[in-house]
């Protein structure tokens, strides 16, 4: 089973990052203008994604770091129910921000 997350917006985005993780921690990240339902299906392990790398989860706590093409984003934060509070660290064009993310099925 597999858990996946998106960028928790406030409609007025033109993006979305999803997530997914999978039990053998392994992450995927696609970063769409298109709703879940339109990419659920790409979004496997198998599937066409933009980054991907391997998390760690400590004491409430996650890490990764997701790599790509275009080079590496690093992801830290807090598991706080089903949100994911993250500080993101793009070594790509060095991008420092906060960003939410939650659940969906």
């Amino acid at each position: 089973m597999s858990t996946t997350v998106e960028t928790a917006g406030t409609g007025h985005i033109e993006y979305r990052t999803y997530m997914r993780f999978y039990p053998d921690k392994k992450v995927i990240l696609i970063t769409s203008d298109l709703p879940i339902e339109d990419i659920k299906k790409s979004l496997t392990q198998d599937g066409i994604y933009d980054s991907s790398g391997a998390f760690k989860v400590q004491n409430g706590h996650i890490s990764f770091s997701a790599i790509s093409g275009a080079g590496k984003v690093d992801y830290t934060g807090k598991i706080i129910g089903k949100r994911l509070e993250l500080d993101i660290h793009s070594h790509i064009n060095q991008y420092r921000g906060k960003e939410i993310f939650i659940y969906v099925e």
